[in-house]
């Protein structure tokens, strides 16, 4: 808002924010859900304090409006779902998989299934951020001990689930 050819004028930031509107609602987003806020970045307009140069806005700062923000509901009545992102053996430790959890609940002592191929094997210890954990929830990006595999068996986008589950195993 603070561009010379904009100087914090309200009919442009209306034109902007039209045409984002246009934009979002063609990607599924509900007309009125989503705030528009005229800011400088530069100049710091509306990003924690109401701006002077913008006497014509009435609503949230930046921050009131992430502040504002309601967090998603995390799917732990889901399947578990964990994509691999990588296999390590560790010294002393054994097969440990990365991921992030998607949906669902890992815990050690857990029966996984793999897919597309359909390997199985168990969790032995779940850890995060060097620290041993009970369960993890979806957000939750983790490392797990698996029993019952060695390195190679499975790779790189693999999807884990529990195997009480009965993961889709492509043919």
């Amino acid at each position: 808002m603070d561009d010379t050819n904009v100087n914090y004028g309200e009919g442009r930031f209306n034109e902007i924010k039209d045409e984002v509107e246009l934009y979002l609602d063609s990607i599924g987003f509900k007309k009125g859900t989503v705030p528009f806020i005229p800011i400088s970045g530069w100049k710091g307009d509306n990003i924690i304090d109401k701006s002077s140069n913008l006497p014509w806005y009435e609503g949230p700062t930046l921050i009131e409006a992430l502040d504002a923000l309601k967090s998603p509901k995390r799917p732990i009545k889901k399947p578990l779902r964990i994509p691999i992102q990588s296999c390590l053996l560790v010294k002393g430790i054994g097969l440990v998989a990365t991921g992030r959890v998607e949906t669902g609940v890992l815990k050690p002592n857990m029966k996984l299934q793999s897919s597309p191929t359909g390997l199985t094997a168990e969790c032995k210890t779940v850890e995060m951020h060097h620290a041993s954990v009970d369960e993890a929830f979806p957000g939750d990006n983790v490392g797990f001990q698996l029993k019952g595999v060695k390195k190679g068996d499975f790779k790189r986008g693999e999807v884990f689930g529990n195997a009480a589950d009965n993961p889709p195993v492509p043919i």
